[in-house]
């Protein structure tokens, strides 16, 4: 297990700003105007059973947000995602769900963005330079919804909802070929060798 923490301040910021006129809303940028910060908390986990052949992996964090003048809001959010990853000789096969998230735009356009929960079961199977990878991503989701989108100032808000094809019902299938090519390098002297070879593959 592994926790971890980011952050960043800025107190003399730029940022867009939204006064009537009588031609109607007019958008500029000042400064200096209110603070920002951003903080991100978390913990991280992994843990492998049976020689390494079941490996999980999890993460949950949260996201706390202050953005002073002109939009004076205060975001904070718990989000989480998790893998089961098994190996049987040349197949693996994966689960993983990211639960919905949320996050800000930056500091400048005071917008608030939250993204649907996503799943995704994977079957690969590696047989010499194969690999044959199949993804069913959301098969219980059948709607183009996957966000929305948030600003509010005192003349001037935003209510967004994002329509898109990341988050539908989504089946991929892929197959690759790896074949080597040019000059061989060995890879424990790659850095020196790197410079010399214009194209190459680590044995």
């Amino acid at each position: 297990m592994a926790a971890f923490a980011q952050g960043w301040f800025v107190g003399n910021r730029y940022a867009f700003d939204y006064d009537p006129t009588a031609e109607g809303i007019l958008r500029t940028i000042k400064q200096p105007i209110g603070s920002f910060a951003n903080i991100k908390y978390g913990v991280n986990a992994t843990a492998s059973f049976l020689d390494n052949n079941l490996n999980l992996t999890a993460q949950v964090a949260q996201i706390r947000n202050y953005d002073g003048e002109p939009f004076n809001q205060n975001h904070s959010f718990i989000y989480w995602h998790a893998r089961i990853r098994y190996y049987l000789k040349n197949w693996n096969f994966s689960l993983a769900y990211i639960s919905d998230n949320a996050d800000t735009e930056g500091r400048t356009n005071g917008f608030w963005t939250k993204n649907k929960n996503d799943w995704q079961l994977s079957i690969s199977w590696v047989g010499g330079n194969w690999n044959v990878k199949t993804n069913i991503i959301n098969m219980t989701r059948w709607n183009w919804r996957s966000g929305s989108r948030k600003m509010h100032s005192q003349y001037y808000s935003v209510n967004e909802l994002i329509y898109n094809g990341s988050s539908h019902a989504l089946i991929q299938i892929s197959a690759t070929y790896t074949f080597g090519y040019g000059k061989k390098v060995q890879n424990d002297n790659e850095p020196y060798v790197s410079g010399n070879a214009s194209s190459g593959i680590l044995k």
